[in-house]
């Protein structure tokens, strides 16, 4: 769906089931240049939208993007995660009750002329730590036994 600055939509396209997130983004951009003649577009994707034909695309047509990644798997993204420039910002604080938002620190890094912003959920991270060591305590004792 592609809806304009006030939330409205302007259209939607549908395709079959079994077809790839990745295939669409550069048909929906050539329908809104050709159709609607929408020049000024801010492309907001999940990491199933991602890989490098889609992303040229936006840089050649020059639209704007924020894009969603899963971080282990490009070399650039490790690099961003592992600059140590600039201190995280408190966007959520921890939470007081379980039905508020979520925790997250952001910060700004910039890389090879690409700017990433990165939030990390500190309750998610010490959730990922300790089922780790689950696992890796579970797979120690299965060792043992051989």
């Amino acid at each position: 769906m592609v809806i304009d600055n006030f939330g409205w939509p302007i259209c939607t396209q549908m395709w079959p089931g079994n077809t790839a997130d990745v295939t669409t983004l550069t048909p929906i951009a050539e329908k809104l240049n050709n159709r609607f003649h929408i020049d000024k577009v801010c492309i907001v994707a999940d990491r199933g939208m991602i890989s490098k034909n889609p992303i040229c695309e936006l840089l050649k047509i020059g639209w704007f993007y924020i894009l969603g990644f899963k971080m282990r798997l490009d070399k650039e993204l490790r690099t961003v995660m592992d600059d140590d420039s600039g201190e995280y910002e408190e966007g959520v604080p921890e939470r007081s009750k379980s039905i508020d938002p979520a925790p997250l620190k952001v910060k700004e890094v910039v890389v090879n002329e690409s700017r990433y912003i990165i939030f990390v959920n500190e309750e998610e991270a010490r959730k990922d730590r300790y089922d780790r060591d689950k696992i890796l305590t579970s797979l120690a004792a299965a060792l043992k036994k051989g």
